[in-house]
């Protein structure tokens, strides 16, 4: 019996993995622009706080070459009706693990992290999935383009951009190495009938962090030192990778929450002279003075998150977005949890600020411009403004709004993406079943 069991187990094991590499979406990427595209008569959103109504967009090969009201029609144009329309720029989401995941009981198809807790040299893009069900339905509500993080341990590797209609991952990288993401320890003690750990345990698993964290800095500062004085006894990829952070080339996003965790990783970056982006800050209000100080801009990753304490007010999480804005903080909003599959609510996460207190520009512009500034892709990305890639969303109604978002089109450099998906299709399937008799 048991000998059956186990093969058993074996069958389904391999009847899982089989099925996930059957489960690519079938949606083919976009050709690339062939002629002119002219969007006439939207209202458009431009994504640095603007809104203009009755323009029209020019798109030639691949950027946006005009933005005016009544652009004359070029000759072999396609032309589109943006009437009664909004005209948004495409999404960009941040932080997420979007393609690295697809089923979480098949170990098979998990790329979010690496064994260890020293990985800065794992890439996002590598494990990129370009083919995963999660992709489409992710398009389906804006967003064009992601930002794919490794997480996992204490150094967990570098975030990629990508866009979401690409063949394959290097088909679909723009950027393919954004900074290294640090996992700051937490001194925040977990507690409920879930946890294993007794107090004690987690303040020695706590320091032991920080020293793992520590001695990680010294030995990079030591090769950087032995690289530039020409002594190398052999090259480490783990420290290569933080070349360019040491060298202040590029920034590293410090996770961190509690706001006890978030001063000390600000200290932290000061001393090692890191260009810091603070992401998640569920406490990031409560350090908005050393934030302007130190000019380190916050990803805020808790719009729909519970409060972070049990002592704070219910609405303690959906209130910080304002709080940032109203101090002058650089912010970008993001989905909590490092979301692959909840990724595609980045939209309505926006609009939950909106609800305590951003305005809808505000809060567009916290997923779009500022998103691309964060990511130093601004003069590319982020807004419709001629020279940008001409990518953009088309959608009847307020698209931070569940009730009235639903696209109607997008482009990606010029590119039509084709915005179809499994659950429209099974929607569409079902809306023709008979009913029971």
């Amino acid at each position: 019996m048991k000998k059956l069991t186990n093969v058993l187990a074996l069958l389904l094991s391999l009847s899982a993995v089989s099925g996930t590499n059957l489960q690519a979406h079938t949606q083919v990427p976009g050709a690339p622009q062939s002629q002119p595209i002219l969007i006439q008569d939207g209202t458009v959103h431009t994504g640095d706080g603007e809104v203009l109504k009755g323009y029209d967009l020019l798109l030639e090969n691949g950027v946006i070459s005009q933005l005016e009201q009544q652009i004359p029609v070029p000759e072999n144009a396609k032309v589109i009706s943006a009437v009664g329309q909004s005209v948004y720029p495409t999404l960009i989401a941040l932080d997420t693990t979007l393609g690295l995941l697809e089923i979480d009981a098949v170990r098979a198809t998990d790329d979010e992290g690496e064994v260890g807790s020293i990985n800065p040299n794992a890439q996002g893009y590598i494990a990129f999935n370009a083919d995963s069900e999660l992709l489409p339905p992710t398009r389906s509500n804006g967003i064009g383009y992601v930002q794919v993080a490794p997480k996992g341990g204490l150094l967990s590797g570098t975030s990629s951009l990508v866009h979401l209609d690409g063949w394959n991952n290097v088909d679909s990288l723009l950027i393919d190495d954004l900074g290294v993401h640090l996992r700051w320890p937490t001194i925040k003690l977990r507690q409920g009938w879930y946890v294993s750990q007794d107090p004690e345990s987690q303040r020695e698993d706590y320091a032991e962090d920080l020293a793992k964290l520590h001695k990680a800095f010294a030995d990079a500062k030591r090769y950087k030192y032995a690289k530039e004085a020409d002594q190398l006894a052999a090259t480490d990829q783990r420290w290569e990778a933080m070349l360019p952070v040491l060298r202040g080339e590029q920034p590293i996003y410090i996770h961190a929450d509690d706001i006890r965790d978030i001063v000390q990783a600000i200290a932290f970056a000061q001393r090692e002279r890191l260009a810091m982006i603070l992401v998640g800050g569920a406490q990031a209000d409560q350090a908005i003075n050393s934030l302007l100080r130190f000019n380190i801009p916050v990803i805020y990753t808790h719009s729909v998150a519970h409060p972070f304490t049990e002592d704070d007010g219910y609405d303690s999480a959906f209130s910080v977005p304002l709080k940032l804005q109203k101090a002058g903080v650089k912010y970008a909003l993001a989905f909590h949890n490092e979301g692959t599959w909840d990724v595609r609510n980045l939209p309505f996460a926006a609009g939950q600020a909106v609800g305590f207190g951003l305005t809808k520009e505000q809060a567009l512009t916290a997923i779009t411009l500022t998103a691309a500034e964060i990511l130093g892709v601004d003069e590319e990305l982020g807004s419709l403004r001629p020279g940008k890639r001409a990518s953009l969303v088309i959608a009847p109604g307020d698209i931070l709004d569940y009730s009235g978002h639903p696209i109607k089109a997008m482009l990606i450099d010029g590119r039509e993406v084709d915005l179809n998906n499994r659950q429209k299709q099974l929607y569409q399937k079902y809306q023709q079943k008979p009913a029971a008799k």
